[in-house]
């Protein structure tokens, strides 16, 4: 069985986010990086797999401007098999219809039983690259999953989704593509074995012309989407505690949202 794990290198969340003074992106220098956290349930998935199959070979891909190798050993470490890294500086500021073009033409070069990406990253929370991917690849798709089981001939996959305020339960016939949700499993630390296998494990890096595209090719009549700048979200005020008989306390909360919050 083949599964492909499509990856993003994000900034960790832990990282204090500043804007550059064009507030068209953020200050990147100083900031370190990590595999999206919901990829990492998708690596999880996919190696969960390959703990049932040993003939799996699970392999991840990554689409970037910059040299990733370092986040991609990461998910080596984890068990991973191989990683493909798509390294071209044309790429940059490419939107996620752009992306989801470049991770169909480079899966789509193998025969493939699966596709697990993260729900979404969390740098732009676009949560539109899988479902992409799966539209040009033309294969059944199922976002948000918390649950993912696999029949035993391996030709169909049932998975648990969330959907508001229910749990709704799809079959897919491989091949498929799956997004992974929080809840879908717990993903493994790479381990001291692991993170020295993960050194002797093949990197392939490929730029666009390695797989016969070009970027002109790729997007057509251009980008579908351009960003058109950033702001941090605004800083909460400090609340206010009302005190007093309830009428008087029901006055001030109208008066506070007249005056102040404007919005009556």
């Amino acid at each position: 069985m083949e599964i492909f794990v499509c990856i993003k290198q994000v900034p960790d969340t832990t990282s204090s986010i500043l804007l550059n003074e064009a507030k068209t992106d953020i200050i990147r220098d100083g900031l370190s990086y990590i595999i999206n956290p919901y990829d990492e349930y998708a690596i999880e998935e996919a190696l969960k797999i390959k703990d049932a199959a040993k003939d799996t070979i699970v392999t991840l891909v990554s689409v970037t401007a910059k040299d990733v190798s370092v986040t991609l050993r990461t998910g080596l470490a984890m068990g991973a098999d191989r990683a493909i890294q798509i390294l071209d500086q044309g790429i940059a500021n490419a939107d996620s219809l752009l992306i989801a073009k470049i991770l169909a033409a480079i899966i789509g070069r193998s025969k493939f039983d699966l596709v697990l990406t993260g729900k979404q990253a969390v740098d732009d929370d676009c949560a539109a690259v899988g479902p992409m991917v799966a539209q040009i690849l033309n294969i059944p798709v199922a976002t948000f999953a918390v649950k993912f089981e696999l029949s035993a001939d391996r030709a169909y996959a049932t998975v648990h989704r969330e959907v508001e305020a229910a749990l709704e339960i799809v079959k897919l016939k491989l091949p498929s593509l799956v997004t992974a949700q929080k809840g879908l499993n717990t993903p493994r630390l790479p381990t001291l074995s692991g993170i020295m296998q993960a050194k002797k494990k093949q990197i392939e890096v490929l730029t666009l012309s390695d797989i016969g595209i070009s970027l002109l090719e790729l997007s057509g009549a251009g980008k579908k989407m351009e960003r058109a700048g950033l702001c941090l979200p605004q800083e909460r005020t400090q609340g206010v505690i009302l005190q007093g008989e309830l009428s008087d306390i029901a006055k001030e909360i109208v008066r506070l949202l007249k005056e102040k919050d404007k919005v009556l």
